[in-house]
């Protein structure tokens, strides 16, 4: 069964995002970053976080089945 990661971006004013990718962690940063950029509404975080002072942070791996349930819980 596929793996997921359970994230945390925080940004410098303490704001947080949680999301679940499959993909590396820097790599699901950098799309965030460039949807950004791009002015696309992937997620809320575009628009609130500072995504050029930030850090992403595994909270958990977890099952494909159990991913939303577990991003929810965070």
């Amino acid at each position: 069964m596929m793996k997921v990661k359970i994230y945390c971006i925080e940004d410098i004013n303490d704001l947080k995002y949680i999301g679940s990718t499959n993909q590396k962690l820097q790599c699901r940063l950098s799309q965030h970053k460039h949807n950004k950029k791009q002015n696309k509404k992937s997620c809320s975080s575009s628009k609130l976080l500072n995504l050029d002072n930030c850090e992403i942070i595994l909270l958990r791996e977890c099952d494909e089945c159990d991913r939303y349930v577990i991003e929810r819980y965070f």
